[in-house]
C-alpha cells in the first residue's frame, strides 16, 4: 500500500514539474493582468509587473468563475 502511495506521489510531483515549465498569464477584457487574489476574489491590475503566472487549467477555471469580466490566457511572450 505504501509503495503504491509513493509511486502516486512521484507521479503527481512529475506532473507539477511539467506544468511549471509552461506558465501562462491571464488578461481581462480591460487589458489588465491577473495579479492574485484580494479578499478571495481575482484581482486584476494595470501594472504588468504585478502579473502572476498560472500553471494549469484548474487555476484558470477558478479565476474565470470568480471574475465578472471576460478573460483569456496569454503566453509570456505575448505579455511583453
Amino acid at each position: 500500500m505504501y509503495l503504491n502511495l509513493r509511486n502516486k506521489e512521484k507521479e503527481v510531483d512529475h506532473i507539477i514539474l511539467e506544468e511549471r515549465k509552461h506558465p501562462f498569464y491571464v488578461m481581462d477584457e480591460c487589458a489588465r493582468v491577473f495579479a492574485g487574489l484580494r479578499r478571495g476574489y481575482p484581482h486584476f491590475s494595470e501594472n504588468i509587473n504585478e502579473a502572476k503566472p498560472i500553471y494549469n487549467n484548474e487555476q484558470f477555471g477558478a479565476i474565470r468563475r470568480g471574475s465578472t469580466y471576460d478573460i483569456e490566457r496569454i503566453s509570456s511572450k505575448d505579455l511583453l
